[in-house]
């Protein structure tokens, strides 16, 4: 393709241009086209760390230092909360060696926000993620799973955030790893992962349990989606703060925890839910 015959002219001295910057979200096109790879944090954007490249005898997807540089950079994207230095110091420690990494500027660590960033996938997705892992024993390689599914990172990720998010499992040391609520959705029946959901997205999701807590104090059960936007436009854009009420009420929804119409712009409780609150 274009970038690569590129990078050929480039290594062969057939341009005069001395350096090349690539923004790739593809984890193995980075390693294998990289001097130097910087990763890089978002919301706000960020540099977590900036990494050494292989040599190019050592960039074949065969290679181990290959495989070993694409599992670092998958565990320090998927484990966001954590010093990157901290993840190259134990994977040195770990394997005898790992790329060097050059500190990220102060002051980039991102600001807090007065409401969590829903990733925004479906529930049938991650319930797929989790009985794939549980086949596997319950652990999974995140690379693996990234190339075998034949994900992107901006697909993987926002699946690996969710499953984090509820509870359902953990990212560590590049593999992803189901907790017990995570094992118990992906053995359970379509009834049981409701419930479990359920669970989860309350002890989890503070915006969702906000919104149960408000209808259930209110007299009619009732709550206007403006509210709810006006709230979340504190700590995001107009475009994101709906896209984060979205996600919120489809997995809300899913759980039976409230209803929504979208004509009127109402957050409810039917009879049901409004029953059992009561």
């Amino acid at each position: 393709n274009l970038r690569n015959e590129l990078m050929r002219l480039w290594r062969e001295g057939r341009i005069p241009t001395k350096a090349i910057l690539l923004v790739t979200h593809n984890i193995e096109e980075a390693a294998l086209m990289a001097d130097r790879v910087v990763v890089m944090g978002h919301d706000p954007g960020c540099i977590r760390a900036i990494l050494d490249g292989l040599p190019q005898e050592q960039r074949t997807t065969k290679n181990g230092a290959f495989e070993s540089m694409v599992d670092l950079i998958y565990t320090i994207i998927t484990q966001p909360d954590e010093d990157a230095a901290d993840i190259i110091a134990a994977r040195q420690h770990g394997q005898g060696g790992a790329p060097a990494p050059t500190a990220p500027p102060a002051g980039t660590k991102p600001a807090q926000k007065a409401y969590q960033s829903l990733p925004h996938i479906k529930i049938g997705e991650l319930n797929g993620l989790a009985e794939r892992v549980q086949r596997h024993g319950g652990r999974e390689d995140l690379s693996v799973l990234g190339r075998e599914l034949q994900l992107e990172l901006d697909d993987l990720l926002p699946l690996v955030e969710a499953v984090e998010l509820l509870g359902f499992g953990e990212a560590t040391e590049g593999d992803l790893v189901l907790t017990d609520a995570g094992i118990r959705l992906a053995e359970g029946d379509e009834l049981a992962d409701k419930e479990i959901f359920r669970e989860q997205v309350l002890a989890n999701v503070d915006l969702v349990r906000q919104i149960k807590d408000q209808l259930d104090r209110d007299d009619d059960h009732e709550i206007s989606e403006d509210q709810i936007l006006e709230r979340l436009e504190t700590s995001f854009s107009p475009d994101e703060a709906r896209r984060q009420f979205e996600t919120a009420v489809d997995w809300a929804r899913y759980a039976e925890l409230f209803a929504y119409d979208g004509e009127s712009g109402l957050l409810y409780l039917d009879d049901a839910m409004a029953t059992s609150t009561d």
